[in-house]
């Protein structure tokens, strides 16, 4: 999504929550409201799509395959490039290599896209970009999975965060927007949890996956352990350091206290104290004395 098409989805988004008047405390007050509300739409979607049955042609092995993974509405726009790619008509013009190269074609017009296949993986990629801008097989790609009779969406086109599930674990892409190991303790803390949580999930489903996985927490337990008492080890043997050297600090200067040196005379502002009169007064130049002969 460029900036444009990003700036226009977000004014689109809070225009129901915010106007040019919300000052900043309503604004902290209705953003909360916002995110409030997707966080509950995505519960709502991902209810709809654990338990709603989408109704399919059994036949259609391809679709069968992904109402059983996508979810909801990535279903619905999936089935629609499916639908589209019916208006195609395809063939193999060569051979680049471990590529085979096609060409689909409009049955009603003139457009036509050239899509590259790797036979061994069924990795492609088309002109069209369909798929680095939607994460979505195109519907020439489809076309060309129907003429070779391929009954599964390859891995190549499934991203992770369009599977059924994906917002229980916030997985994107199976990357990380953020350094694992060098950020805030609250990162650190909030990236452990959900890799344990989905850990703890798969191990609770059997009796032997819930041993191996009592049998990881011993383990990883032992070695945090060993590592913690090195960590304060290391601490107090700098503590003591630090102590010794503050000591010797202290010693070097007593011994320089023990030697008389002449005060340092500092600078006063003002007239000298000899112009002063008994009662502290300054006195002005005629009632200065001439000095002595």
């Amino acid at each position: 999504m460029n900036t444009t098409g990003r700036s226009e989805g977000e004014n689109a988004f809070f225009k129901e929550f915010l106007s040019p008047k919300t000052n900043l405390r309503e604004f902290v007050i209705r953003y909360d409201q916002a995110l409030t509300k997707v966080t509950e739409t995505e519960i709502e979607e991902d209810y709809v799509s654990e338990h709603k049955n989408r109704l399919i042609n059994e036949n259609n092995l391809i679709l069968k395959h992904a109402t059983s993974i996508y979810t909801r509405n990535i279903f619905e726009k999936f089935h629609e490039q499916l639908v589209e790619s019916l208006r195609f008509r395809s063939q193999e013009i060569e051979v680049d290599g471990v590529f085979k190269i096609y060409l689909v074609r409009d049955k009603e017009g003139p457009a036509h896209f050239t899509m590259k296949l790797k036979p061994d993986t069924n990795e492609a990629y088309c002109t069209c970009t369909h798929f680095q801008f939607m994460g979505l097989p195109c519907k020439h790609v489809l076309r060309i999975f129907n003429r070779l009779e391929i009954e599964e969406i390859p891995p190549h086109f499934i991203l992770k965060r369009w599977l059924k599930g994906a917002n229980l674990f916030r997985i994107i892409d199976g990357t990380t927007t953020w350094d694992k190991y060098g950020c805030a303790d609250a990162l650190r803390l909030t990236h452990l949890w959900r890799i344990s949580t989905q850990v703890w999930s798969n191990a609770s489903k059997c009796d032997n996956l819930f041993k191996i996985a009592l049998a990881g927490i011993e383990t990883i337990s032992t070695q945090l352990d060993q590592e913690q008492q090195k960590q304060n080890g290391s601490e107090d043997n700098n503590d003591k350091t630090v102590e010794t050297s503050n000591n010797v600090e202290e010693t070097v200067q007593l011994t320089n206290q023990g030697k008389l040196l002449n005060p340092i005379t500092s600078q006063t502002m003002g007239r000298p104290i000899g112009n002063a009169s008994k009662t502290g007064r300054i006195m002005s130049g005629i009632e200065i004395p001439p000095p002595k002969k």
